[in-house]
């Protein structure tokens, strides 16, 4: 489970007429609230403050305080129309469960088989299912709950293992714009589930809902905010770890941590209005829900996407164990790159690369009606070309200029970036130290992305070459030649970033892309995502400075290969960890000293996927890196 965010009561008044008024909120307060409010995953920008702008998805940033990631995701949507529905000719495949029949094929173990599928001699790599999700006969409405239930003691109880529908106003309560205006939420209590989908709809009102999950200690386990880049409402399914009373708010979206009470105990600890207005919400368990589950068998290597429309509105990816692998409610398929295969569009997409041959599952679910599922699988792009093809990854330290406009985060044009002996002063290095470092960070690299990946993962046909610009020619434009420049800063770039890929791509088809990797945040004399945070004398700075930069190499590189974020705030040490933590991105061991003996080796491992972007499940960054570098057997 992610670690609990802490919380804090916020203190009132009684004015002269007897009415409570929030007492004069501290700087303090508001610090607390917009940290609070960014790890969970919610912006604390007005949403559309940036026509376009960073997508936390593609970029390492150091902190998200001026993102608007509402913005950059409607950017993205826009431009993605193009390039969906042209998989082709696909094998058709109609659901065996009669329509308005449920419980025949909702288990792995009563999955419908899909003879045929796969990357196999004669298979076909593309189906088209088409099936059927029975409406729940046990959804019973409910009244709306009276105020106030804005908080964990005052919520009302929903009732054990059922789906139920109620309405609700935020904004009516106590707290809400016409009563003292510190913030009206609204709690609902659920039970005896494994877990919950919590999906809220605005249909009468402009109301841009938020919703939130927190155990009964209070701690938030997860938060879902836009649905969609065009479509504010709210949509979550959470597993709960253990048995017991869980709590669901539903509020409106605030700008400066005003999203979530400060403490969810008291529902005065508001620190003011967000959006208002009626919602209704439909909570239910998941077996409540139809399912319908396919299984299929995959080579190790193999690639495959899902998308579906209709009345499904999610998709999930289990192994041969049953375990959850890959879970999504949403199309993120714009940070693919154009030249990825892999299906586009529809209500939820999902992909996976298989780590091992065996049986694996897909299973639609949360919704009602006709479905239709594009259903392909394609082998990772690099095996697929000319035989002996090894893809190539240049590592840029001499400066560069590049067309920011590629990254699509706001900034454009051609744009000059400075090189990697610019940032050594902010170190404490010198030009005679220049050279060792270069070397060092190259070998932090080249053990992450060549030797951990080679000795660790399932692709015996690994291959890869990492060029750099002191030792090498530069070989970027030439075929099969993606490439990291190392340097350059923030007012260079115009990307409010440390680094950040041109796409997320798995099983790798466009092998010439560009990332950045800016110096000038690690270089700063401040800061958490500051090397020199964690540098004091017993500092071995040479090493720590290597790690520091080689690792967040290994991440930008890692998406160019396939791999989303992982969970930054969980235990787990992950090179795909999202910004925000970098003491477990860069090492850091229990001294909180970088470059001592407690240091720790971060590589490619299994985390969960981070549940900040909204999907679910176990990511297995290792093999999804391991197999994108694949030798050419075309």
């Amino acid at each position: 489970m992610r670690r609990g965010l802490v919380v804090a009561a916020v203190a009132t008044m009684v004015s002269a007429a007897g009415v409570a008024v929030a007492d004069p909120v501290s700087a303090q307060d508001v610090a607390a609230a917009k940290a609070r409010q960014l790890a969970a995953g919610v912006q604390i920008v007005p949403k559309g403050s940036q026509s376009s702008g960073i997508d936390p998805m593609l970029a390492y940033l150091p902190n998200l305080s001026n993102v608007d990631i509402a913005g950059a995701r409607r950017a993205r949507a826009a431009e993605q129309a193009a390039l969906r529905n042209r998989s082709g000719e696909a094998k058709p495949y109609t659901e065996r469960e009669p329509v308005g029949v449920r419980g025949r094929n909702d288990t792995d173990a009563t999955a419908e088989f899909l003879f045929g599928f796969g990357t196999g001699f004669g298979a076909a790599s593309k189906f088209s299912l088409t099936g059927n999700l029975a409406p729940d006969p046990e959804t019973k409405t409910l009244p709306p709950f009276a105020e106030d239930n804005g908080s964990i003691p005052l919520a009302p109880a929903v009732g054990e293992g059922r789906r139920i529908r109620t309405s609700g106003v935020i904004g009516d309560g106590p707290h809400g714009s016409s009563g003292d205006k510190k913030g009206d939420y609204d709690f609902y209590k659920v039970s005896g589930l494994s877990s919950v989908t919590i999906d809220v709809d605005t249909p009468a009102s402009d109301l841009d809902s938020v919703v939130a999950v927190y155990n009964a200690a209070g701690e938030q386990i997860a938060v879902n905010d836009d649905q969609g880049p065009d479509n504010t409402d709210s949509l979550v399914t959470v597993p709960l770890p253990t048995p017991g009373d869980y709590y669901v708010l539903v509020s409106g979206f605030g700008e400066n941590g005003t999203t979530f009470p400060q403490d969810p105990s008291d529902s005065g600890s508001g620190l003011g209005t967000g959006s208002e207005g009626a919602y209704t919400v439909t909570l239910s368990g998941q077996e409540t829900y139809d399912k319908d589950v396919y299984s299929f068998f995959l080579r190790a290597g193999d690639v495959i996407g899902a998308a579906v429309t209709g009345g499904s509105t999610r998709l999930e990816v289990h192994d041969s164990t049953g375990r959850e692998v890959f879970g999504s409610s949403q199309d993120f398929t714009s940070l693919y790159p154009a030249s990825s295969p892999l299906p586009r569009g529809g209500n939820a997409v999902v992909d996976f690369l298989a780590p091992t041959t065996g049986k694996y599952t897909l299973h639609v679910r949360n919704g009602e009606g006709q479905y239709q599922v594009a259903l392909e699988a394609y082998r990772p792009g690099t095996e697929t070309k000319p035989r002996g093809t090894v893809q190539t990854i240049f590592l840029d330290f001499d400066g560069a200029q590049i067309d920011v406009g590629i990254f699509n985060a706001g900034a454009t044009g051609v744009r000059t970036l400075s090189p990697f002996s610019t940032f050594l002063a902010g170190w404490g290095l010198g030009p005679a130290d220049e050279n060792v470092l270069i070397d060092r960070i190259i070998d932090v690299v080249k053990e992450n992305v060549e030797k951990d990946l080679a000795q660790k993962s399932t692709n015996r046909n690994f291959a890869v070459k990492i060029l750099n610009s002191r030792d090498h020619a530069d070989p970027f434009g030439q075929g099969g030649v993606s490439r990291l420049i190392i340097g350059g800063s923030i007012a260079e770039s115009g990307i409010p970033t440390v680094g950040i890929a041109q796409s997320i791509d798995p099983g790798n088809f466009g092998t010439e892309e560009s990332a950045l990797l800016l110096l000038d945040v690690l270089s700063g004399p401040t800061g958490r995502t500051s090397l020199n945070t964690y540098i004091t004398p017993a500092t071995d700075k040479i090493r720590f400075i290597s790690q520091g930069v080689g690792n967040i190499a290994a991440h930008e590189l890692g998406h160019f290969i396939g791999s989303w974020h992982v969970d930054q705030f969980n235990e787990v040490a992950s090179l795909m960890d999202q910004g925000g933590n970098p003491t477990l991105m860069f090492g850091v061991g229990p001294d909180k000293i970088g470059g001592t003996a407690d240091d720790v080796d971060v590589d490619f491992v299994e985390d969960v996927l981070n549940p900040n972007e909204g999907f679910s499940g176990h990511e297995d960054t290792l093999n999804r890196s391991g197999w994108g570098f694949s030798r050419g057997r075309g």
